[in-house]
């Protein structure tokens, strides 16, 4: 979600709804994207707790706030593995995954009506953590 869809959904201009029987899926959020369409993103449990905590809370965090924490958590895994392992992203540069994934598996992975399964989503991790874990020594994989 871009910032300007997090804001509106904070301020209550979207729809937050929890769903059952769905496996990890544990809810829908409901916005209108930045071209004026409605989207519609399946979320886990962690992902629609979030989501309520920010509509109740009425409006999103400022950016300032964001890099903060961001930079604190880099710092924090950067000391514990004793070099640059890695660097602050902004938000922005998230959305961009699936572009990334592709990239890197060597498939495209397309968001199918009603969202893409947590399971597509969590092999792809998984390959990118194999990954970073082969770049990082056996006592670094400790974070």
């Amino acid at each position: 979600m871009h910032a300007t869809e997090i804001d509106r959904l904070a301020r209550g201009l979207g729809e937050v709804k929890a769903v059952d029987g769905q496996g990890e899926i544990a809810g829908t959020i409901k916005f209108i994207h930045k071209s004026g369409r409605v989207h519609i993103q399946s979320v886990d449990a962690q992902g629609l707790a979030a989501a309520t905590r920010l509509q109740a809370r009425g409006s999103a965090p400022v950016d300032s706030f964001i890099r903060r924490v961001v930079k604190r958590a880099v710092e924090k895994v950067n000391k514990h593995t004793h070099r640059e392992v890695l660097k602050p992203t902004r938000c922005g540069e998230l959305r961009h995954s699936f572009v990334t994934w592709a990239h890197e598996t060597g498939q495209e992975i397309r968001p199918r009506a009603g969202g893409v399964p947590l399971h597509t989503v969590a092999a792809v991790d998984v390959l990118q953590t194999q990954n970073a874990s082969a770049a990082l020594g056996p006592a670094d994989q400790e974070v």
